[in-house]
């Protein structure tokens, strides 16, 4: 990570479920879901993210849930079982979720979070990027 975190992102999708920048200076990738995410198209945005993990070698993900409307338990569980062995192959050390201050984020959070994935990796909650930035310069 640089030790101004200064965000140097460029935009590597950006169509209309699914928005993804790479920080390659810091090792982030921050994606966000928006509205609300069938099985198919999570799983194949998830795996859009991977390659891209895979190819500029991140080692940090923001999940930003602000703009998530909800998803599937089928998808909650083939992330917490599959996709997290995944990221966790690919080096990811940190994953981020920012969500907002409310009842519908907290569970958005809880959805988004199984207890595989919190097992094989740092996983964090915070209400905005500067902070996920921050705890990822632990």
């Amino acid at each position: 990570m640089n030790t101004t975190m200064q965000k140097t992102s460029e935009v590597a999708i950006n169509d209309p479920k699914l928005y993804v920048e790479i920080d390659k200076a810091n090792s982030v990738i921050l994606y966000q879901w928006k509205g609300h995410i069938l099985d198919d198209e999570a799983k194949a945005g998830f795996l859009n993210v991977l390659k891209l993990i895979n190819t500029h070698k991140i080692t940090y993900i923001v999940a930003d849930l602000f703009k998530f409307k909800g998803g599937t338990v089928t998808t909650a569980k083939w992330v917490n079982d599959e996709y997290s062995v995944m990221l966790k192959e690919a080096g990811v050390k940190k994953v981020a979720t920012t969500v907002p201050e409310s009842a519908f984020g907290e569970f958005s959070n809880r959805m988004a979070l199984g207890e595989k994935l919190v097992a094989l990796l740092q996983v964090e909650k915070f209400t905005n990027t500067q902070d996920a930035y921050a705890w990822f310069n632990q």
